[in-house]
């Protein structure tokens, strides 16, 4: 590699000028030098950005300009190279408009595994619809409970005003637990499409990490040029030091995030939105999951069984 650098170097003899002479857009070397740098820097970008331009000596921030620009704007060669893009928990929530329910904090808790919405649903009032929507094995547990507490003969209708009367608080409350399992399923299923959908330009998914879930994805370094802030935050990057791609990538989002996207812009300029009327306001958004219903009522019938069956043990041991 030297060598090759060597003989690149003694090629660039006579291209000297002054810096105001420079057209960084111009063609600043012979063809067959292009080409030959070209090659160097499709090998590997991030080594060439980083070493390689200074090792050219090149005296002038606009010439190795020129050359980045020229490799990603005019090599039909060139390989497609990748910059790795990876957002925490909280910068995701800081993708959101905050509302009037601090959504930014619920994202954050949520992504970190953390959430506690700290209070219960109303339960729900018991009725022909709801008493159908209890499966055969809780309707079992129920004729066990009405059987051991008959007193006269059994009927349907008997057997209804029971289910009601003793039990209609815990089919209630369940129906209640389960809706408001599936509105927070809903809600927490809204973040991650939203999330999905404004980071989807990275192709990337969230991962779990010990720390959370964070979004990881990947952006092809050439997608960078038609950025509004590229050609300054390039040229502000070259004359401090000699930067990486993602060095480029982040200082342009950070241009974003201060002076609002422009053209071609990394990240979106509107801010996510959820609808919190929807979400917080209304209630009942999710769609009641009737299995978990019934296990949570399976649960509460089971303690009742239990209770039974040591009653009936108690009052065996007192007969005895």
């Amino acid at each position: 590699m030297k060598g090759i650098i060597k003989k690149l170097l003694l090629e660039f003899e006579g291209v000297s000028m002054d810096d105001e002479d420079i057209d960084k857009f111009g063609n600043l070397f012979p063809e067959n030098v292009y080409n030959r740098l070209f090659k160097i820097f499709d090998s590997d970008p991030e080594n060439f950005m980083k070493r390689t331009l200074n090792d050219l000596s090149l005296d002038a921030t606009e010439k190795e300009f020129n050359i980045i620009y020229k490799y990603l704007t005019e090599y039909e060669n060139r390989t497609p190279y990748y910059i790795p893009v990876s957002f925490n928990s909280n910068e995701i929530s800081e993708f959101f408009n905050d509302g009037e329910y601090g959504i930014q904090t619920l994202v954050k808790d949520f992504l970190d595994g953390d959430w506690d919405y700290g209070h219960d649903y109303e339960c729900f009032d018991v009725d022909d619809w709801l008493i159908n929507k209890i499966d055969s094995e809780n309707m079992n547990k129920l004729k066990e409970l009405y059987l051991k507490n008959l007193d006269g003969e059994e009927s349907e209708e008997d057997f209804k005003e029971f289910i009601e009367s003793e039990y209609g608080g815990d089919i209630g409350c369940a129906a209640g637990d389960a809706q408001m399992n599936a509105d927070i399923d809903s809600l927490h299923s809204d973040f991650l499409s939203k999330i999905d959908d404004y980071l989807s330009r990275f192709n990337g998914k969230l991962v779990d990490t010990p720390n959370g879930r964070q979004y990881e994805g990947e952006i092809e370094l050439g997608e960078l040029v038609d950025n509004s802030y590229f050609v300054e935050v390039l040229e502000d990057e070259l004359s401090s030091h000699y930067p990486k791609p993602v060095d480029i990538l982040w200082k342009i989002i950070e241009q974003e995030e201060y002076y609002g996207a422009g053209n071609n812009s990394i990240l979106p300029e509107e801010k996510i939105r959820i609808n919190e009327d929807r979400h917080f306001r209304y209630g009942g958004n999710g769609d009641i999951d009737w299995g978990y219903f019934n296990e949570i009522l399976s649960d509460k019938l089971s303690y009742y069984n239990k209770i039974s069956i040591i009653k009936s043990s108690s009052q065996i041991n007192k007969n005895i």
